[in-house]
């Protein structure tokens, strides 16, 4: 018999309607475009960047905090936990890097590229945001990492 490890139990979140959820993956649509994964083993700050960024539509600026996981495009339907951020102002200007002014909120950061957490993508679903409620409480964790993953594919 397996036991389901739910997020929930490992990080509470009281009131799910603050969260937008940011599952960050590739853009599809630009060939230039790159993994939120790679990026950030090359660089831990990245995933700021990654939300900060505002397309033509204002995804974070109705919730004050943005939930994150990054694609391990490794493995199907998995991806690391990359952190919880503040969204600090989101009057910044379209189709830019550092629109949303947003911080990362450090209680959860030794979280951050540890949990490898089970999630079903739906086809077809392209938004960079959602409600959290609609999704947190299917999040399972199929994994926790001693450290941080590093780029290594195989199970630490």
């Amino acid at each position: 018999m397996t036991n389901i490890i739910k997020l929930s139990d490992i990080i509470r979140i009281d009131n799910l309607e603050d969260y937008k959820f940011h599952p960050a993956c590739k853009d599809s649509g630009n060939e230039d475009s790159v993994e939120p994964l790679d990026e950030y083993i090359q660089n831990r700050d990245a995933l700021e960047g990654w939300n900060s960024w505002r397309h033509n539509v204002d995804e974070f600026g109705d919730r004050p905090f943005i939930f994150t996981m990054m694609k391990f495009h490794y493995e199907p339907h998995m991806w690391l936990f990359g952190g919880i951020f503040v969204v600090l102002d989101s009057t910044g200007k379209k189709n830019t890097a550092g629109s949303y002014k947003v911080v990362e909120l450090k209680g959860y950061s030794k979280y951050v590229g540890k949990l490898k957490i089970k999630f079903k993508r739906k086809q077809g679903e392209m938004r960079k945001a959602f409600n959290l409620e609609n999704y947190y409480p299917k999040l399972e964790v199929v994994e926790i990492l001693r450290e941080p993953y590093s780029g290594s594919n195989s199970k630490k």
